[in-house]
């Protein structure tokens, strides 16, 4: 049961922000748009991964782009 409340409230918030998204769009073109949202993903996101960036930047075998071979 919890997880279909959990999928209910998912495709909601979905649907809200893609919403939200194209209206912002629209009234302020897709530049500001983008910065908007990048802005608030880093605000959101950063302090869930704050103390991970300083191994992350030292462990060099944790980065993804060196151990992919082209």
């Amino acid at each position: 049961m919890l997880g279909i409340l959990a999928l209910l409230a998912a495709v909601i918030s979905w649907g809200f922000g893609d919403f939200s998204i194209q209206r912002a769009t629209r009234a302020f073109g897709d530049v500001r748009t983008l910065i908007f949202i990048g802005l608030a993903g880093i605000i959101g996101l950063l302090p869930l991964v704050y103390d991970e960036i300083p191994g992350l930047l030292t462990d060099k075998s944790r980065l993804l782009l060196r151990s992919l071979s082209w």
